[in-house]
């Protein structure tokens, strides 16, 4: 494991496969349907034809929120996680 990749140390991790598709509500830009996705960016695609990248998963703290509201739940259940990963490993410097 490596102890710098906080995704890895915090536990369970997203299947970010299932997100490829799925509808989404930005407060700026409107509706769009997640086009890509890895392990620091999620790229949407808006209804208005535009293309946007956002740091994953952090956007859908306060910017980004999926339909799938299990999956909602799901993302921000492993941000929480992610976040006190951080802090511990902040917390031992």
């Amino acid at each position: 494991m490596d102890r710098w990749n906080i995704w890895e140390r915090s536990g369970d991790i997203i299947d970010t496969s299932k997100l490829i598709g799925k509808i989404v509500k930005h407060v700026t830009y409107g509706s769009g349907k997640i086009a890509a996705i890895n392990d620091k960016y999620i790229q949407i695609i808006f209804d208005r034809g535009e293309s946007k990248r956002f740091q994953f998963p952090q956007v859908f703290v306060s910017y980004l929120k999926i339909e799938d509201t299990s999956l909602m739940s799901e993302i921000l259940m492993e941000e929480q996680k992610r976040m006190t990963v951080s802090e511990e490993i902040l917390d031992k410097k």
